[in-house]
């Protein structure tokens, strides 16, 4: 686990130049310092996040991620680059490390994947995906091509149980789950790579738009 400009991976310098232009690394919007790093190899894959098992497609001395995060009062945010690979969220690691969130994401480039869940596969393979996953699931998320992603953790107790359980973990497509992907991403870019200062009150409306794509009938009564 390397700076993210320490070493070079596999994948392209060029596509990683490509994609910190347009993630924005170099046009900052605040002073507040982002997370990053950058995952390689074996030794990359093996000691991946506590929270998560990554298991790279092909060999996994060709594993390649470049990551920026960062957790605001409410909500956590992640961006990154990926290599063709499997992460799961296991029933061991759920056991062993307890995450109290509700993953949101999105994949910023069309993508070939799927997301593993209760016995079911759901394709992501389409422009602006928005998917909402309990980290207290199990679940997987495959990338079968190199992948962009964008996510915001937000707080499990913020999210109604219920919604939750009778949406998909892949949100159907309608123009509002495409429009909060591109919400997502943007909200993501600007927070984990950009530096933004956001306050309370945005991190609210973040969450409040996010919740409402699981059921669009309850976001309408509550506004009433």
């Amino acid at each position: 686990m390397t700076e993210p400009d320490d070493l070079p991976g596999s994948l392209d310098s060029q596509r990683v130049h490509d994609w910190h232009h347009r993630v924005g690394k170099t046009n900052q919007l605040g002073g507040n310092r982002s997370r990053r790093l950058h995952r390689q190899g074996i030794s990359g894959a093996e000691n991946y996040m506590p929270t998560f098992t990554l298991d790279p497609d092909g060999d996994p001395a060709d594993f390649d991620e470049y990551l920026f995060w960062r957790p605001l009062s409410l909500v956590v945010t992640y961006v990154l680059l990926r290599t063709p690979a499997t992460m799961s969220r296991t029933s061991a690691r759920i056991t062993e490390r307890h995450s109290p969130y509700v993953l949101f994401g999105t994949a910023d480039t069309l993508v070939h994947g799927h997301v593993i869940t209760g016995g079911r596969e759901h394709s992501y393979t389409r422009p602006n995906p928005l998917a909402a996953l309990s980290m207290s699931q199990p679940f997987s998320v495959t990338n079968d091509s190199v992948a962009e992603f964008s996510s915001v953790w937000v707080p499990a107790e913020m999210v109604d149980p219920d919604d939750l359980a009778a949406s998909d973990p892949v949100i159907p497509d309608s123009p509002l789950s495409r429009a909060t992907a591109v919400f997502l991403r943007n909200f993501a870019h600007d927070v984990a790579v950009r530096g933004a200062d956001v306050d309370v009150d945005t991190e609210m409306a973040a969450i409040d738009l996010l919740r409402s794509t699981l059921n669009p009938h309850r976001a309408r009564t509550a506004s009433a």
